[in-house]
């Protein structure tokens, strides 16, 4: 109705349930949509799943063949598809921002992995798919830093290739976080509690029920298939370490954050730990990808 973000309407004091601070991408895009149709088009936002599931199961071969051979790639990106799209329907994700974050994380790491990666015209992809993924969600952010510094870290990538990498997410945050502080919108992001505030007391459970959640969700095949597929890999690859350095990464920093708030931690990693952790599952299916050295491409 207001053609805009409405600073005005997000001030309200009993509008802070909607989380203010979200990151704007995939609200904005429904946003113009429903300006476009006149409604929110409910069949349309549901849709984007399997939409942004054809078009990941059809660009990854290509970017992961920089890497290693098609039937491989192919083999592989077969694993990740079947990955998301039963554990995407077991967890509801369709119409969420999960399947955006999918895409644009899985699609920049898989760059970061072959050749394509070391040139300035990779990494500034990869950093454009990066930044999609920082301003979709808010784990986006941490899977850019975590990527950046695993790169940085183990493949050794030029500070070059680390400032293209991260100038895409630097503008898109940056931009989102001046109009909070400048509308007194928002400030950080806070929505799991104060940073601060952590009951480690709770790892144990958390670890345990999280776990159990995510045997649960399609009896486990989502995220217990990459891990086998992986341990039964030919071989190992120094291209796959940033890759497992950052599913590593990533799963600590998802039972971290259920470590913070004072309500019980159950029902919210009930909802949030099958869509969350399948972000994990498509980084190892990658990882399972350029697991097996390929003589001919290994100068990389």
């Amino acid at each position: 109705l207001s053609r805009t973000i409405d600073a005005s309407f997000l001030r309200e004091p009993f509008h802070f349930y909607m989380q203010l601070s979200y990151p704007p991408l995939v609200t904005n895009v429904y946003a113009l949509c429903t300006m476009v149709a006149g409604r929110f088009p409910w069949g349309a936002a549901a849709i984007t799943f399997p939409l942004l599931v054809a078009l990941f199961a059809a660009g990854l071969p290509g970017v992961l063949k920089a890497a290693v051979s098609r039937g491989r790639a192919v083999a592989w990106t077969s694993l990740a598809v079947a990955t998301i799209s039963v554990g995407g329907v077991a967890a509801l994700i369709a119409g969420n921002g999960e399947m955006p974050l999918l895409a644009f994380e899985s699609m920049a790491v898989a760059i970061l992995a072959g050749k394509m990666g070391g040139t300035r015209a990779g990494a500034l992809l990869a950093g454009l798919l990066l930044a999609g993924a920082a301003s979709t969600k808010v784990e986006g952010l941490v899977y850019v830093m975590v990527t950046v510094l695993t790169v940085a870290g183990i493949r050794r990538h030029s500070a070059g290739t680390v400032l293209l990498l991260l100038t895409p997410t630097a503008l898109s945050t940056g931009t989102w976080f001046a109009f909070g502080l400048t509308r007194s919108v928002f400030h950080r992001y806070g929505a799991g509690g104060p940073l601060l505030e952590i009951f480690w007391s709770r790892l144990p459970e958390v670890a345990r029920y999280t776990g159990r959640v995510l045997l649960s969700t399609a009896h486990g095949a989502p995220y217990l298939l990459p891990v086998l597929a992986l341990l039964f890999a030919a071989s190992r690859s120094r291209r796959m370490g940033f890759l497992l350095a950052t599913a590593a990464a990533m799963s600590g920093f998802f039972l971290f954050t259920y470590l913070h708030g004072k309500e019980d931690p159950h029902p919210w990693i009930r909802w949030s730990a099958p869509r969350v952790f399948l972000s994990v599952a498509v980084l190892l299916c990658v990882a399972g990808a350029v697991a097996q050295k390929e003589p001919a491409r290994e100068s990389d």
